[in-house]
């Protein structure tokens, strides 16, 4: 296809439209470049003393809430001892009831526990004045199962 005017008239306007966007562009960015420029240090130094009045004005608020509420606090200190002191109370008593009921039962316990071992000694003994006889009975028994 051959280029005709009407090539040539949508190249210029392509071009000037493109020409007006890189103008756009350029003038945000000298506007941009102005703002920096502007940006002195007087303006961040008010910036920085109204962040510190706050801090100041913050912290002065924090201490007289702080010393006003001091009577509150120590009642709440004394109710947090007592509660405490009632806790360990409770838990000396548990560990006294504890060892008290572990000594009344230990007695009982220990001859429980010499059953047991004279049981199981006496069973040893039978099991080793007869070494072969269990055996013995043990594979007749699979035997006669098969």
């Amino acid at each position: 296809m051959p280029v005709s005017d009407i090539h040539k008239k949508k190249l210029k306007k392509n071009l000037a439209i493109l020409g007006l966007i890189f103008l756009w562009c350029a003038l945000i960015w000298m506007v941009t470049m102005i703002k920096i420029a502007r940006a002195d240090d007087g303006y961040l130094q008010d910036s920085r003393d109204l962040h510190q009045q706050k801090i100041v004005s913050t912290q002065g608020e924090w201490l007289e809430t702080y010393h006003g509420n001091e009577g509150a606090r120590s009642e709440e200190q004394a109710q947090s001892n007592t509660q405490r002191e009632t806790q360990q109370d409770k838990i000396d008593q548990t560990k006294q009831d504890w060892e008290d009921t572990y000594a009344n039962v230990a007695d009982e316990r220990m001859k429980e526990a010499d059953a047991l071992q004279q049981a199981r000694n006496t069973h040893q003994d039978e099991r080793a004045a007869t070494p072969q006889t269990w055996w013995d009975a043990w594979t007749a028994k699979k035997q006669s199962q098969k």
